[in-house]
């Protein structure tokens, strides 16, 4: 439930609508199909067997309860949300988000695949594709503070994303710099967030560097570019514990 109030609270921030797509894994659905699929049931202390039909009506249970808590999410936070998923049902590989859009993600339950060099398939899509990818923690500690950002030479896309949710919070921008960028305060300005407001970190080399910049500051949403940082973003999320934006 957090992390889908977390989308809805910062979609309220940007003043954006959300379109929840309710993706299916078609593999691990799959597995339902084989004669040795059980399920426990603890309140009948047995086993049954998940066939076909069972999965199924299991799966359209439980994305039921999932649309309500978007929808409640996001009515507590004054978003339009809408179900293109209900007209058609979605593979996680259908996603094909265009540039301007924002793809976000839930972080992964289990960090085990990724160490065997797997990542969930709509994850994978979303940083493979032009649109910006927001990345939600399953536990998020901060709910105030600055908004960073990590930002390759002249980003002005991810800059104007960073400014736009610092004046919507109220809060200051850091930024730590990969290179040189220009049209800091012009852009900003253009986002609503006054030059006083903006903090500039001496610029910083590629790989761990700029996260070590920010090591004293303890930000409410990190927006990073896609050259910048050179970290897997989930390795970002994991160490940070906060959204994470990552613009192309």
């Amino acid at each position: 439930r957090e992390p889908i109030e977390l989308a809805a609270d910062i979609a309220r921030l940007l003043g954006a609508r959300i379109d929840a797509f309710l993706a299916r894994d078609r593999d691990a659905e799959r597995f339902f199909d084989y004669p040795f699929a059980r399920e426990f049931q603890p309140l009948l202390q047995s086993w049954r067997r998940l066939g076909p039909a069972i999965s199924r009506h299991d799966l359209d249970d439980f994305s039921r309860r999932i649309e309500r808590m978007v929808e409640t999410a996001c009515a507590a936070n004054g978003v339009y949300v809408g179900f293109p998923s209900r007209q058609q049902e979605h593979d996680a590989q259908d996603f094909e988000p265009p540039e301007g859009d924002i793809f976000a993600v839930i972080e992964p339950e289990s960090y085990g695949e990724l160490a065997l060099g797997r990542a969930p398939s709509a994850l994978e899509r979303a940083l493979r594709s032009a649109a910006t990818t927001l990345i939600v923690p399953r536990a998020w500690t901060r709910r105030s503070g600055p908004i960073a950002a990590i930002l390759g030479e002249d980003e002005a896309r991810g800059l104007a994303l960073a400014a736009r949710l610092a004046a919507a919070t109220g809060a200051d921008l850091v930024i730590a710099r990969v290179g040189r960028i220009s049209d800091v305060h012009s852009v900003s300005a253009a986002a609503g967030l006054p030059s006083s407001r903006i903090r500039l970190l001496p610029p910083a080399g590629h790989g761990a560097a700029p996260l070590q910049a920010l090591r004293d500051i303890q930000e409410r949403v990190l927006v990073v570019s896609k050259d910048a940082a050179r970290i897997s973003p989930l390795e970002i999320v994991a160490a940070r514990r906060t959204p994470l934006f990552v613009v192309k």
